[in-house]
């Protein structure tokens, strides 16, 4: 395995096209040849001025055009390889991009691009550091499986490396792919997979990492210059003793050997090839709007609401016939079901209501309107605020959400006025108040019964016991009779029976 050595007598470094210039502060004749150059270049100079006057405004205007967009994004030098001082402050430096005032960022072939886009700066470019690229990038796509092999037919074309796949379906469908690609791809394999759904979130970060090679590099000179040594200590060695001692030391010494040799093929094998994390997930749609629309009115006499709807403003005679109109319309976008009109002072039941148009136990469809009356009578003045609740159905396809509770007030309130009956009675109102008092009689009759029945058996206990009392007594008397007369005719027999005579 091969090494990168950099010699500390001589620093690296490369001018803003990127050429490597090695400069050696020592080299004689570099100051000489340099001051020789100093009359020439200002002779062209001054040619080049002159040539420069000459042009046309056109020419001017391309030049300040193209100055402009040359000097739109502006990448730092990179400082000496050995320089790690500096380290960090370049690759902040080398992060940022001027983006023009028109909002765009220029694309590689000089257009302009959309907002959003990967900027300038993080384009891969050979400025002779180790900088790992990795991105995340979540899309939204109709067809999951599709889209995923959309995606590796895609990165396979620019010679990319699918490096790991995790697919779910629960609790929600969700495709999840590692790409490796090559440095130089980088922004390609993000314009390419920006094509292959709709864009919800993209991370892209770099990460400079010279530092850690230099560092990991030079240590495993010195840890291999180390193990050489012990070799050669160990082939000397004369004793037991030390032999042991030096083998310890030396395996010690060939393990942070082999250590500090993977972190660097790690590091490495992170800066040869670039990562991007792709998660793919269903269209979400959006969520559907719940609104209703209520009206109240009414109308006299009772029809089943053939006449609905009525009038916001009623007014009838105090007991008169009155139908009550409940005009439910879905102004929004999702079904609406489970109806409850809720209204104290018309003391309405939903389910009493009598279906005009529309079926209240079937969902409400967009658009579609729902009539229900309610047929009373109209007892006194009232002002009626009723109210509507539903439940709307949110949910899409391949989306499950809960229902969405509405609550919606009647657009204008329902204004009733009783007018009061002062005229005489007449015979049909004697007529119909004696009916009315007939009624309750024979309703207290039927209460009174009811109460009665549950004890009728006791009845026939009660006569009986009187019968056989009555029947007791008769007996009695009859046998005190019996006894009074055999006793008065004992009486008489004896009183008429003559005693003995004398001769």
């Amino acid at each position: 395995m091969s090494f990168r050595v950099r010699p500390m007598s001589q620093s690296t470094s490369r001018d803003p096209v990127g050429v490597a210039v090695n400069r050696h502060p020592d080299q004689p004749g570099s100051g000489e040849q340099s001051r020789s150059w100093i009359p020439l270049a200002a002779v062209l100079a001054a040619l080049l001025l002159l040539a420069a006057a000459c042009s046309g405004s056109g020419s001017g205007d391309s030049s300040a055009s193209d100055f402009e967009a040359a000097s739109a994004t502006t990448v730092p030098s990179p400082p000496a390889a050995g320089d790690a001082g500096s380290a960090e402050s370049f690759a902040s430096e080398s992060a940022q991009t001027t983006v023009p005032s028109g909002g765009a960022v220029p694309a590689a072939d000089g257009t302009e691009g959309e907002v959003g886009a990967i900027p300038a700066a993080l384009q891969p470019a050979d400025i002779g550091r180790d900088i790992i690229y990795t991105a995340e990038v979540s899309i939204q796509v109709d067809d999951v499986d599709g889209a995923a092999q959309s995606a590796m037919r895609e990165m396979a074309a620019l010679g990319g490396l699918l490096f790991g796949q995790r697919s779910t379906t629960e609790p929600e469908v969700i495709t999840v792919l590692t790409f490796k690609v090559r440095p130089e791809d980088f922004s390609e394999a993000l314009t390419r997979l920006d094509g292959v759904g709709e864009v919800v979130s993209q991370s892209v970060s770099t990460d400079d990492v010279t530092e850690r090679v230099v560092d990991l590099e030079s240590r495993i000179l010195t840890a291999e210059r180390s193990v050489e040594r012990l070799r050669n200590l160990l082939d000397s060695a004369g004793n037991l003793d030390e032999i042991s001692r030096l083998e310890a030391q030396l395996l010690e010494r060939e393990t942070l050997l082999e250590q500090l040799k993977g972190q660097l093929r790690t590091i490495q094998a992170q800066v040869s090839l670039a990562t991007i994390v792709l998660t793919i997930t269903p269209r979400i749609p959006p969520i559907p709007e719940a609104e209703l629309r209520f009206d109240v009115s009414a109308y006299g006499g009772h029809d089943s609401g053939e006449n609905c709807p009525g009038t916001s403003s009623l007014t009838l005679d105090e007991g008169a016939d009155m139908t009550v109109c409940y005009v439910i319309t879905n102004t929004g976008e999702a079904p609406v079901t489970d109806f409850e009109i809720v209204s104290s002072s018309l003391e309405v039941v939903t389910s009493d209501l009598i279906a005009v148009e529309g079926d209240p136990e079937q969902p409400l469809a967009p658009g579609a309107r729902l009539v229900l009356a309610q047929e009373t009578i109209l007892q006194r003045d009232l002002t009626a605020h009723p109210a509507v609740f539903a439940l709307a159905d949110v949910s899409g396809p391949g989306v499950d959400r809960p229902a969405v509770e509405i609550q919606q007030g009647s657009t204008r309130p329902l204004t009733l006025d009783a007018v009061p009956d002062d005229s005489l009675p007449g015979f049909g109102d004697a007529l119909g108040s004696s009916l009315e008092v007939l009624a309750t009689l024979a309703g207290l009759l039927v209460v009174a019964l009811g109460w009665v029945v549950p004890f009728l058996w006791i009845l026939p206990i009660v006569v009986a016991v009187i019968w056989w009392r009555r029947r007791h007594r008769r007996r009695a008397s009859d046998m005190n009779g019996d006894s009074v007369s055999v006793m008065n005719e004992a009486d008489s027999s004896t009183g008429s029976d003559p005693g003995p005579t004398a001769d």
